[in-house]
């Protein structure tokens, strides 16, 4: 008998839960369906678990609003107020094709799917009903151009996944999702438009943990202690590490649209590039943020230019604020020092474009250069400069194809061949 009435006391919470968009029904409502349990049917709960303000409800009254528009039609009546209240359940193609117009008034901007909507196939809509009810799982992954999601209402039986929309800047204050959420890669996302609702998002209908991820994004632990709110029962927040959230807050600020950059793995190159993109942000302009950008999406995917871009950002280790800038310079002259390198040009025009771009490389303008303690033993000035930033030397020879240890007659032999 007691296991009879825990089966049914579990299949009510179950049900609440897989109705309202993953809630827990709370204390009151426990002790409710404990007393149902013990008292009422199998076949009585199942009745009477309808559950107010559920999915369940929702649907009902949108296959009401259905019946009611065909009335109306069949007679010559206009569609009356109703269907501006009450969501209509639409085909998946209907959506489709108002998401494209971008046009969803002929539903009333109140809008139930029933089923899965998909629309990462749809990159360039730009715009949600108003009110959006999935009985199923969301997915608006790569809509690069949807700036929000319904600006009044969301709910998602399912899981809600909404990676790499890169305009995506407002979450619907009145969100609730049964599952898993995930915004990766949304850059304009800051813990300022992360609203209560999601903060608070305790259970999933399966009772297993809630993942909320937010890696890419501007949100991280400086913003909201994310750290205790996941120490809190049924939901863990995976935020920004230091380097993401800057690449965020870069791609924000300089109105980057290309690709999002690939990060390197290894802890120290992290802790390096996260230093200088750190103080990239705040001192660059846009146009030197759309540089470091640049390299990171296109050219750091060549594994000799990664080496030299990682050389000179160790070369400015304990020194990153003041060399963040010099650095940039000096990495975008060794790379285009390397193309020239590898150019098909006759002898003399080439050695004249090698002798230029080494001339250019000015070392002393570093405060690292400065601070470096001296140990040459050849006394030479070009010799000193190498020598007192072994970083910086490895990184040039990386650009002129020559090996590490290659000293100032290497160099100018590699020149004048």
């Amino acid at each position: 008998m007691k296991s009879q009435v825990t089966n049914k006391y579990q299949q009510q919470i179950e049900l609440f839960r897989s109705t309202h968009y993953g809630r827990d029904p709370g204390r009151v409502r426990r002790m409710g369906y404990l007393i149902k349990a013990m008292f009422v049917t199998e076949k009585s709960l199942k009745h009477v678990d309808g559950a107010r303000n559920s999915l369940l409800k929702v649907k009902e009254r949108s296959i009401q609003l259905q019946e009611h528009i065909k009335a109306q039609v069949s007679t010559g009546q206009s569609r009356g107020s109703l269907s501006r209240n009450i969501p209509q359940t639409i085909s998946l193609d209907e959506f489709k094709q108002a998401a494209t117009m971008g046009d969803y008034s002929k539903y009333g901007e109140n809008v139930l799917i029933d089923g899965n909507l998909d629309l990462s196939g749809m990159p360039n809509i730009k715009k949600l009903p108003k009110s959006l009810y999935v009985d199923g799982n969301l997915n608006l992954t790569g809509c690069k151009y949807l700036e929000s999601l319904p600006e009044k209402k969301l709910r998602v039986t399912g899981s809600l996944v909404a990676d790499k929309c890169r305009q995506l800047n407002s979450i619907t204050r009145d969100i609730q999702v049964g599952e898993d959420l995930s915004f990766r890669q949304c850059p304009l996302l800051d813990s300022y438009r992360l609203p209560d609702m999601l903060r608070t998002m305790r259970y999933r209908a399966d009772s297993k943990p809630r993942h909320i991820y937010l890696q890419g994004t501007r949100i991280g632990q400086f913003f909201v202690d994310f750290h205790q709110l996941s120490e809190k029962k049924g939901v863990t927040f995976h935020i920004s590490d230091s380097i993401n959230q800057s690449v965020a807050a870069m791609i924000s600020s300089s109105d980057w649209s290309s690709d999002y950059p690939e990060l390197p793995d290894d802890k120290i190159e992290s802790k390096d590039l996260a230093r200088w993109l750190y103080f990239g942000k705040q001192y660059f302009c846009k146009e030197d943020q759309r540089k470091v950008l640049a390299i990171l999406t296109d050219r750091m995917r060549d594994p000799v230019n990664k080496q030299i871009v990682m050389s000179v950002l160790a070369g400015i280790r304990n020194h990153p604020q003041e060399d963040a800038h010099p650095a940039l310079e000096l990495i975008e002259k060794l790379l285009r020092l390397r193309g020239i390198k590898q150019l098909t040009l006759d002898p003399d025009t080439l050695k004249e474009l090698i002798n230029k771009f080494v001339g250019f490389l000015d070392f002393k303008q570093f405060k690292s250069y400065h601070k470096k303690p001296f140990d040459s033993q050849t006394g030479s000035e070009a010799s000193e400069e190498l020598d007192r930033m072994p970083e910086f030397r490895k990184a040039l020879m990386l650009a002129l194809n020559l090996p590490e240890d290659a000293n100032t007659q290497d160099i100018s032999n590699s020149i004048e061949n």
